[in-house]
């Protein structure tokens, strides 16, 4: 194991070539090298355990590494990744306990990021902080992502009679009632109207989170909040992704169906959890299940593609906001880990 090292005066191309570390600024960059270590795994070697107690990050410079967690059927897989990734960042955004083993699948060269240092780092450079979640923002996307691909390969299922490119959703699908018109897009829609929540409870289920008040009030502000009745299809598997949900009130469920079967409700989401986070993956991402208000009237919380997309060019003082979606993503993504695990082993044979 390699010690630290205090600059990038050598010549480190492929450290360079990574994305979060490109974004940085040459002072910037010379603070976070003094927090990062190079280490370099042969394949089959474990770079963390579950038990890993720290907040520690990794960067992979060159190779492959998977994420995984161990059933009484095999290892169930959680994330796939390859240079230029970042991993290992769910304890420093909030506290919990890794979630699963990472192992190299390759000879990979990664560079390991001191979590309590860097944290430490934040407080006295808080201008360093933001790079670092616009980062934590683009690889919770791209994870939860992965692990909704995972969940297409658990059970097997494709995609039928969609077009080459989906759908475009409607707010209402099929369903009796209000229907969007084409071209619309799910933020355009006003929803079921008569609805009111007392503020208190809104504040109530984004605090019961982990969210401070600045960061709640940040999330009211730049969300829009479409109510629906019970039974309103919201998407369905295929439609093309353009938002993300976060619940105030009611219950979503999410679904698909099973050649043979029929419909198979794969989650029951309530208030402070989050769903449609596809959207946020890749451009003309499709959704990969249906979406249905079961327990109305729904309330939501959305946010669209093109208001996400502008963190991309966003500056510090957008910093809460960011925070905050991130916090959320940290959650969702635990829950579909958690959810693989127990698929997983259902499909194994209980």
């Amino acid at each position: 194991m390699k010690p630290p090292f205090s600059s990038f005066d050598r010549p480190r191309t492929g450290v360079r070539k990574i994305p979060l570390l490109s974004t940085l600024a040459s002072q910037q960059l010379a603070q976070v090298a003094t927090l990062m270590r190079e280490r370099r795994f042969q394949r089959g070697d474990a770079i963390y355990t579950a038990e890993d107690q720290s907040q520690d990050i990794y960067l992979i410079e060159q190779g492959e590494a998977w994420i995984y967690r161990e059933t009484p059927f095999g290892p169930q897989p959680l994330a796939e990744l390859s240079g230029g990734a970042l991993f290992g960042e769910l304890p420093l955004l909030d506290g919990g306990a890794r979630s699963g083993e990472a192992q190299a699948r390759s000879f990979a060269t990664i560079w390991q990021i001191d979590g309590a240092r860097l944290q430490d780092l934040f407080r006295r450079s808080p201008s360093l902080v933001f790079p670092f979640y616009r980062a934590f923002w683009r690889s919770l996307a791209q994870q939860i992502h992965r692990a909704n691909q995972y969940v297409e390969e658990l059970f097997g299922s494709q995609l039928t009679g969609v077009q080459s490119g989906g759908r475009k959703g409607r707010l209402f699908g099929e369903e009796p009632g209000p229907v969007m018109e084409p071209g619309e897009d799910l933020l355009s829609g006003t929803g079921h109207p008569g609805m009111e929540v007392d503020p208190q409870k809104k504040y109530q289920v984004l605090e019961s989170i982990g969210l401070t008040p600045e960061e709640t009030n940040l999330l009211l502000l730049n969300g829009k909040e479409i109510t629906l009745p019970a039974g309103a299809r919201l998407f369905r598997e295929g439609d093309r992704g353009d938002s993300l949900c976060f619940i105030l009130h009611g219950e979503i469920r999410i679904s698909k169906v099973m050649p043979g079967i029929g419909e198979e409700a794969l989650a029951f989401l309530g208030p402070g959890e989050i769903f449609g986070e596809m959207a946020l993956a890749t451009e003309d991402s499709l959704r990969s299940a249906d979406c249905t208000a079961h327990e109305g009237p729904v309330l939501l919380l959305a946010f669209s593609r093109a208001s996400l997309e502008e963190l991309e060019w966003a500056t510090e003082t957008d910093l809460p906001f960011l925070a905050a979606l991130c916090k959320m993503m940290a959650r969702r993504l635990r829950e579909i880990h958690d959810k693989l695990v127990c698929w997983r082993m259902m499909a194994g044979g209980f």
